[in-house]
């Protein structure tokens, strides 16, 4: 019976681009003690500060992170749909403010770094002699925080998104990373970010936080 408890993270970053060599990508392992093991996967993609699209990078990477052969399960478990999604929001988040830095327009290319693992932990018994260390539980109690969805109330999806059409074909869903097509009706949020409409209800049926700006919408307060 499998009595490890998993728990996802990821971190994304600027890397030091030489030549316009994207680094190779890797995945390693690491034991700290016996109770503890992490696995996870790092890689790269570049961005062209003259026409940039941290839509398409966010695909990429997605491509690179999850799906690249052979796919990355950390410890046997297939990586949970929603975490992917978070993964990858949090990946345009980052290109986008990154973009609006001034400080990085004297480069041509930007290197974005992404590294996403888990940490697999021992469930002890009740009975069990083992003591964990209190600084360990607090880090994983942060680590929960950072992945944890508490949806939005039903009540606060049908009364809060807006209907919106006629767009453009240049818009796109950051939430399954296709164009919304013209023609499409699609739905905005309170904060003005603007999904279709199944992509962005099936999110806040998950989570009440916005993918882009983590606007919070109501939630039920059984939560």
């Amino acid at each position: 019976m499998d009595r490890g408890v998993i728990r996802y993270f990821w971190e994304t970053w600027e890397g030091d681009l030489v030549d316009d060599q994207i680094p190779d990508d890797y995945e390693d392992e690491t034991i700290d003690d016996p109770c503890s093991q992490v696995q996870f996967r790092c890689c790269h993609g570049l961005i062209d500060w003259q026409q940039p699209d941290s839509i398409e990078l966010a695909a990429l990477l997605e491509q690179k992170l999850f799906h690249q052969s052979p796919s990355f399960t950390p410890f046997g478990h297939e990586v949970p749909q929603s975490i992917m999604i978070q993964c990858k929001c949090d990946i345009v988040n980052f290109t986008e403010a990154l973009l609006r830095d001034e400080g990085d327009m004297n480069q041509t290319k930007l290197l974005i770094v992404v590294k996403f693992g888990a940490f697999m932990t021992t469930r002890y018994n009740d009975d069990d002699d083992s003591e964990t260390d209190e600084e360990d539980i607090d880090g994983w109690m942060e680590i929960d925080d950072q992945i944890r969805f508490v949806p939005a109330s039903k009540s606060s999806i049908e009364a809060a998104l807006k209907n919106v059409s006629g767009l453009g074909n240049n818009s796109e869903c950051a939430i399954c990373l296709e164009k919304i097509k013209g023609e499409e009706l699609a739905k905005s949020m309170p904060c003005g970010h603007v999904y279709h409409g199944d992509c962005i209800v099936e999110w806040l049926e998950t989570s009440h936080l916005c993918p882009l700006c983590r606007y919070a919408m109501p939630i039920d307060e059984s939560h």
